[in-house]
């Protein structure tokens, strides 16, 4: 596993990026899969309960080995835990991504269900595992969504993005090595600093790029009511200022 894409939601850009990547004969860059990832987050926090709320059980028994000794939720450490969630998540991976890998020599896929938790765990996997954090304005975004929606609310989507935002930056702020931060309107605008890390890292020209954008697939911008963007920008005005978004 070479890229993730982690998209902060969906209609954020993330198939565009893909996209670009997937213009390079050698790359194969996977779509989203429900957000899989949190399952195996989830077992690790269930296992992980039972690790700790037993860990007199274990040390009782593990000192004595005694029958007698009560021994009805013993699990083992966490550190078990951790490696048997990092093992098993990889083994799916691999297995699950092996379709036509022995023609590509640079492999990923696309999320817009993941955060912190997620992307950490991931990480764990594939230390070398390179990860975009792509964000684009929620107002946008919001604009972008399709009459049928991919969310139950507004409020939903603000504090999704919200909480996304925030993992986003922890990563970053921590310095966790080969994590990239792409702003879609630097995508769209083509700034200089983000063509100087993506095309590189995508392994691409500057042509197969601009071809790549110059086709749009399945736009539904849309406008929406005035007091729903002011709705939006207000909710996430903190974090729109952290990434440098005009109000």
């Amino acid at each position: 596993m070479n890229l993730i894409i982690s998209g902060i939601s969906q209609r954020s850009g993330s198939t565009l990026v893909q996209r670009i990547f997937n213009s390079r004969p050698q790359s194969l860059i996977w779509g989203e899969h429900g957000g899989i990832v949190s399952q195996f987050v989830s077992i690790g926090d269930i296992v992980g309960y039972y690790s700790a709320f037993s860990k007199r059980q274990r040390e009782s028994f593990l000192r004595l080995e005694q029958p007698d000794i009560w021994t009805a939720n013993m699990t083992p450490e966490r550190r078990y835990v951790t490696n048997a969630c990092i093992h098993s998540l990889r083994t799916f991976l691999d297995h699950l991504y092996a379709q036509q890998i022995e023609s590509h020599d640079f492999i990923g896929f696309k999320e817009v269900r993941y955060g912190r938790r997620e992307l950490e765990l991931l990480k764990l996997c594939y230390p070398e595992l390179k990860i975009i954090l792509l964000i684009r304005h929620p107002r946008d975004i919001w604009a972008s969504m399709p009459d049928w929606g991919y969310t139950s609310s507004i409020e939903v989507f603000v504090r999704d993005w919200n909480n996304r935002a925030a993992d986003y930056l922890g990563m970053i702020s921590r310095n966790v090595p080969d994590i990239y931060l792409l702003k879609y309107e630097d995508l769209l605008a083509r700034t200089p600093e983000m063509l100087e890390w993506l095309l590189p890292l995508a392994k691409i020209s500057r042509k197969d790029f601009d071809t790549v954008m110059a086709n749009v697939l399945l736009s539904t911008r849309k406008s929406i009511p005035n007091e729903q963007g002011e709705y939006i920008t207000s909710q996430c005005a903190l974090r729109l200022a952290e990434y440098g978004y005009s109000p």
